[in-house]
């Protein structure tokens, strides 16, 4: 299951968290349309914003208002979206890692949603999204050492370990997607009224196109609303 804590909910009354789950999926190689896509949506970005107009954008908005919440402070560890979209708009070009990761960083330039996930195979038991207590271990993807969580962060864990840090900032190397992966999991969260719940609807349901055009295999996707959902089985 992926469960939202009651008192994350109780801080974030208008979190939504759309939750993708795939199996089956094929993760290997360079899909030739998809990196065609990755370069469009990068040129259509371009044309759309500056770094000084992506921070007018409510969905950036929103999470800079939610990180500064949970005291992190923004400025100094970027929600991971706009880390994102900054990078492509500076002019670099989206990271080719493998077809589910490059397929959701492609809807991340168009609807300006985090989106991460985690290699089914490699979580143990439920994920459960909370505020971390402080001094948790945590060994980020490619970290040669271990960090620790600070009181109060929100983080991804499942039964033995923290799988992101700062919400969406950074994830773990022990439950990363990689080309190996034939059953993820995907989320992407909207944290405040400013972004529409269409909005991430339509995000969800442009994901799950992209990952059975591009990956194969079976998808499903639900919302959880914090109120009237707040567990979903995987």
């Amino acid at each position: 299951d992926l469960t939202i804590a009651p008192e994350l909910i109780a801080a974030f009354p208008d979190l939504r968290i759309g939750v993708l789950t795939a199996r089956g999926i094929r993760n290997t190689g360079t899909n030739a349309d998809l990196q065609t896509l990755m370069r469009a949506d990068e040129a259509a970005l371009r044309a759309r914003l500056t770094t000084e107009t992506l921070v007018q954008q409510p969905a950036i908005i929103a999470w800079r208002e939610a990180y500064k919440k949970f005291g992190t402070k923004p400025n100094e560890y970027r929600p991971t979206a706009e880390a994102l979209l900054r990078r492509v708009l500076r002019g670099d070009p989206l990271p080719t890692i493998s077809p589910a990761v490059d397929a959701y960083l492609a809807i991340e330039t168009e609807f300006y949603l985090p989106i991460g996930g985690y290699d089914l195979a490699q979580v143990t038991g439920d994920i459960t999204l909370r505020f971390s207590p402080g001094g948790e271990a945590f060994l980020p993807i490619g970290g040669a050492a271990a960090e620790t969580t600070y009181a109060g962060e929100v983080v991804y864990v499942d039964a033995d370990k923290v799988l992101t840090r700062r919400w969406n900032y950074r994830d773990c190397d022990a439950a990363k997607i990689t080309p190996e992966s034939t059953d993820i999991v995907l989320v992407c969260e909207a944290t405040g009224a400013g972004i529409a719940t269409e909005t991430l609807q339509q995000c969800m349901t442009q994901l799950s196109a992209y990952l059975q055009r591009y990956c194969g295999g079976s998808n499903t996707h639900q919302i959880l609303d914090g109120q009237t959902a707040t567990q979903i089985t995987l």
